[in-house]
């Protein structure tokens, strides 16, 4: 009977045991928690500290986002151009393969036109040959004749002597017959009848820079050779007298352009008069514009004013 009354208490004893070793652990394993408190909150400090920034980007990047969907929207309007012009590419695709294939096609006989070239090689470095053989023949033969040509070159002096007392006759003649026409036609002839009835040039010292107005220094700016050119190009002018017709030239060393026009047949007082003009060009600037009057004198001669 006794053992059965202090079971409950021995329970209970043993219970009591249980709940202090119960509250030991919790008691033990709080206190480990409350060590740990502070680097929780470290933590928890630090992750604050790192949302601020991270807010801060998520509100740039909201400010943003209009903007990107009126991009986006930019973009998507674009397509469908950007589909047309594709769309037009692929079309033409067809028509370039098919130039393509015609060409591809043209290439063998291209091919057998080289060839037939290469073959026809041989025969022609042969008549290559012949004609250079030909040529020293003929070199030879020119030799012989050198001595014959001696005697003509000769000949042709004495003749180009004789050539000036001739041409001045001939030119009184003409002058004489001028002057009986315009006398005869009551001073009136035209265009056709001066480019017919050459008359010859009464030329007076450097007509070349006198007709072009140049001073003595602005002469050094021409060479010798342009303004022989200038003289020779307006004596064709006048002499053929075909209005609005011009003569062109280019100095490569100077760069320089050059163009002599007849721009106008008149007749003033009973005499026949044609205008020249005159230009220049120093690369692409204008350096010289004039105009010269040229008019039958009294004794039949081109003459300028």
């Amino acid at each position: 009977m006794a053992d059965k009354n202090n079971k409950p208490s021995t329970l209970f004893a043993i219970s009591i045991l249980a709940m202090a070793a119960s509250l030991a652990y919790f008691t033990f394993e709080f206190s480990q928690f409350v060590r740990q408190v502070p680097d929780i909150l470290e933590n928890v400090r630090i992750t604050s500290e790192k949302i601020e920034p991270v807010l801060d980007e998520v509100a740039q990047i909201r400010d943003l986002i209009p903007a990107i969907l009126v991009e986006v929207s930019a973009t998507r309007e674009a397509i469908p151009p950007i589909l047309g012009e594709v769309k037009n590419i692929r079309e033409s695709i067809p028509p370039i393969l098919t130039e393509v294939s015609k060409t591809r096609e043209q290439i063998p006989a291209i091919l057998d036109e080289v060839a037939a070239v290469r073959e026809q090689l041989p025969a022609t470095l042969a008549t290559a040959d012949k004609a250079s053989d030909a040529v020293v023949s003929v070199s030879t033969e020119m030799k012989a004749y050198q001595p014959i040509a001696t005697d003509a070159l000769v000949q042709m002096e004495g003749v180009r002597k004789e050539v000036p007392v001739i041409l001045d006759r001939v030119d009184a003649m003409i002058g004489q017959a001028r002057v009986a026409a315009r006398d005869a036609s009551s001073g009136m002839i035209t265009g056709f009848l001066g480019g017919v009835i050459t008359a010859p040039f009464r030329l007076v010292g450097n007509f070349g820079s006198s007709v072009m107005g140049l001073s003595k220094s602005e002469v050094d700016d021409y060479t010798d050779e342009d303004i022989a050119l200038v003289e020779e190009h307006g004596k064709d002018l006048i002499t053929s007298g075909i209005l609005d017709e011009s003569r062109k030239w280019k100095n490569f060393d100077r760069d320089q352009n050059f163009e002599v026009s007849l721009v106008k047949i008149y007749v003033q007082n009973n005499r026949e008069c044609r205008d020249l003009r005159i230009q220049a060009w120093k690369q692409t600037n204008q350096v010289l514009d004039t105009e010269v009057k040229i008019c039958l004198n009294e004794k039949g001669e081109w003459d300028y004013e």
